[in-house]
């Protein structure tokens, strides 16, 4: 696995019909990672956390429940 990084991005916009939109970090497109118009698995749970993944990426989403953590409260 390559670097993680960690941004914040500003969601662009939302609507009923068509959902959220945001920007890919600049570095994906320079690196041929991520592209617009690429077509990309969302794995999404209700309590907000997004993992955009190129399709046909095998995703171990149980780990991925293990290994989210809460913010801790302050």
């Amino acid at each position: 696995m390559g670097a993680i990084y960690r941004r914040a991005y500003r969601l662009r916009r939302a609507t009923p019909k068509w959902g959220i939109e945001i920007t890919i970090p600049s570095e994906l497109v320079h690196n041929d990672v991520l592209k617009p118009g690429d077509v990309v698995d969302l794995i999404y749970s209700f309590d907000g956390y997004i993992l955009i993944v190129p399709q046909g990426v095998r995703v171990d989403e149980e780990f991925l429940k293990r290994s989210i953590l809460q913010e801790a409260v302050r």
